[in-house]
């Protein structure tokens, strides 16, 4: 049971407490009650394209031939629980699929130097300030955090696997001068980006064999 369901159940027992229980409503009050509730949970369907007309058929039906509309309320109050949770479940997928288009983007862009949070959130169609607290919520770290590691991650796999300048690799992982990169590198990594290279190509002397003559 989700916090939103939970929410949901309190704020409609309440009504019914206040309604029902307390202020002891006439019958044909309570129907009328019960009548708006279905008529608000129908509006909820249509906003979030739920069609469930054979539930909404059958809450009327109950309504109608019910001496008491309890029954009406409590299937109305578990619809709606049902729709909170389907609020819940939508939100989710739309967050796993936010967070997956913004680290595309930024595994797409990372070689531009104007790879920023402005760019992506223009990119996504959402605010900057939204998906910056988003990001931070969904990852840990914030968007130029998360920037910065995966520049670094693709400066040291070139470091360590070409010969290419310091400079051209600076430029291939979004940094358009050398010695702000220079500077990034170290401060991730605690070393220079030239020392991290001369250790990854470092190679174990070879023994040496005397062959008798």
């Amino acid at each position: 049971q989700s916090r939103r369901d939970e929410e949901v159940r309190k704020l409609l027992a309440s009504l019914y407490r206040e309604n029902f229980e307390e202020r002891h409503l006439p019958l044909a009050m309570q129907q009328l009650f019960v009548l708006d509730l279905v008529g608000c949970l129908v509006k909820v369907q249509d906003q979030l394209m739920v069609k469930e007309q054979a539930d909404m058929r059958q809450l009327l039906q109950q309504l109608g031939t019910a001496n008491h509309p309890k029954q009406a309320f409590d299937n109305a109050t578990e619809r709606f629980a049902e729709i909170s949770d389907d609020i819940d479940r939508r939100k989710k997928s739309r967050n796993v699929q936010l967070i997956r288009d913004t680290v595309d983007y930024i595994h797409h862009q990372y070689g531009q130097a104007d790879l920023s949070l402005d760019a992506a959130a223009d990119h996504l169609n959402i605010s900057k300030g939204y998906l910056s607290q988003f990001f931070k919520e969904q990852t840990g770290v914030n968007f130029s955090e998360y920037v910065e590691n995966l520049r670094m991650d693709k400066a040291k796999q070139l470091l360590s696997e070409t010969r290419l300048p310091i400079r051209d690799i600076a430029q291939q992982v979004g940094y358009h001068a050398s010695s702000t990169f220079c500077r990034a590198f170290k401060r991730g990594s605690g070393i220079s980006a030239t020392a991290y290279r001369d250790i990854a190509h470092k190679k174990p002397a070879s023994p040496l064999h005397r062959q008798d003559a």
